[in-house]
C-alpha cells in the first residue's frame, strides 16, 4: 500500500512538474501529457485526482493563469500576447479561464495591479496577500 501511494505522488509531482515546465503548451491535454511521459492515461488521471482533488485541466488553466497574472503585473505585453504565451490559442477562452479562477478580466487585473504599484509608489498602499 505504502508503494502504491509513493508511486502515485511520484506521478503527480511528475505530471506538475511537466506542466509548470511546458505551460506555454496548447496541447496540454491529460491523455497527451500522459503519453509523452509514457503513464497509463488511466493511471495518470486517477492519481491525479485522488492525490490533488482537482481535475487536470483545472490544474492546466490555474498554473496557466497564475503565469498569466505574474506576465499581467510585470510587462506590457499584449493580453493576445500574453495567453499565446500562457498556452491559450483563443483569446476569449484565455478570458473566461482566466475570469473563472482569478474573478476578474485579464485587462481588470492590470489596470488593478498598475494602481496598486502606484499606491504602493506613493507609499499608501498595503498588500492585502502576499505571493
Amino acid at each position: 500500500m505504502q508503494a502504491m501511494r509513493e508511486l502515485n505522488r511520484g506521478i503527480v509531482d511528475y505530471l506538475c512538474r511537466y506542466v509548470t515546465d511546458h505551460v506555454n503548451s496548447s496541447d496540454m491535454t491529460l491523455k497527451h501529457v500522459a503519453s509523452v511521459l509514457q503513464i497509463p492515461y488511466r493511471t495518470a488521471s486517477a492519481a491525479f485526482r485522488k492525490a490533488t482533488g482537482v481535475k487536470f485541466g483545472d490544474f492546466v488553466n490555474s498554473t496557466r493563469t497564475a503565469r498569466a497574472a505574474i506576465l499581467l503585473e510585470g510587462t506590457s505585453l499584449p493580453i493576445k500576447a500574453i495567453a499565446n504565451e500562457v498556452g491559450f490559442s483563443a483569446v476569449p477562452n484565455f478570458y473566461r479561464a482566466f475570469k473563472r479562477i482569478r474573478g476578474t478580466t485579464p485587462a481588470c487585473h492590470r489596470q488593478i495591479s498598475a494602481g496598486a504599484r502606484g499606491q504602493a509608489a506613493q507609499g499608501d498602499y498595503a498588500p492585502p496577500y502576499q505571493h
